[in-house]
């Protein structure tokens, strides 16, 4: 018997021992990392996800918000009121009726808002024009709160003898009326929808994307006559009035 083949099947059984340790080494290592990645690594990833669609949804329901509040605040305005208040009318020196006047924005309640605007303008009778937007009708229907009735915007004021070009404006371009929302309470989102309005109002092709049924200038007039104030009124339909005057002391 050869003395040799018992250390050579010692040390064979050795190596298989080693291997076998060797393999039960990865095998117990692989199973750590595979529960911690599933118990760490994985749970780690999912409630980061979960962080991310619950900072997705905050920021959803904070834009519905914003939209709500905008949308609050115009249905608390049904229609548009002004007050032109004549603070002096004397002759020109070719004779002509030069008023000076007042004009300022009113809530329904007659409180101001904004600032006044005082201009000077020669003839007697004065015009106030403003731009009408009327969308489609489903939106009534389906009561829309914004399109839901006609937008209106004081656009300019001129008389007998000073021409719509030349006249002063009112509302500012590219600006959301006070009445419809003051200008410390609005938000990116409600400054870009105004500024799309004013965009529909001078774009035919846009209007119609919009769905605008119809969209158009419309300027009433009032013979001034001194120490009285006028009121007009642009209801939500899109109609203008001047009502009677009163006595500017009144």
């Amino acid at each position: 018997m050869d003395e040799g083949g018992e250390p050579m099947a010692e040390g064979k059984r050795m190596s298989l021992r080693t291997g076998i340790y060797l393999l039960l080494f990865a095998a117990v290592c692989s199973g750590a990392v595979y529960l911690s990645y599933h118990l760490v690594v994985k749970e780690r990833i999912a409630m980061e996800a979960r962080l991310r669609e619950k900072d997705e949804r905050i920021g959803e329901l904070e834009a519905d918000n914003e939209r709500l509040n905008t949308y609050l605040r115009l249905l608390q305005h049904q229609e548009r009121r002004a007050h032109i208040q004549v603070l002096d009318q004397r002759a020109g020196a070719d004779g002509t009726v030069i008023n000076r006047i007042r004009f300022t924005e009113v809530d329904p309640d007659g409180t101001p808002i904004g600032k006044d605007q005082e201009f000077e303008l020669p003839g007697d009778r004065i015009y106030v024009d403003s731009l009408v937007i009327k969308f489609e009708d489903h939106f009534v229907r389906e009561g829309d709160p914004l399109r839901g009735k006609a937008l209106v915007f004081f656009q300019r004021i001129f008389t007998n003898r000073v021409t719509p070009d030349e006249g002063h404006s009112l509302d500012e371009p590219g600006k959301a009326p006070e009445i419809y929302a003051a200008e410390k309470a609005q938000s990116a989102w409600e400054r870009d929808l105004w500024r799309r309005f004013w965009e529909v109002g001078n774009d035919e092709r846009l209007a119609r994307e919009k769905q605008v049924k119809a969209m158009h200038g419309q300027a009433i007039s009032q013979k001034l006559q001194p120490g009285k104030i006028y009121q007009v009124v642009v209801r939500n339909t899109g109609e203008a009035t001047f009502p009677p005057p009163a006595e500017l002391n009144e």
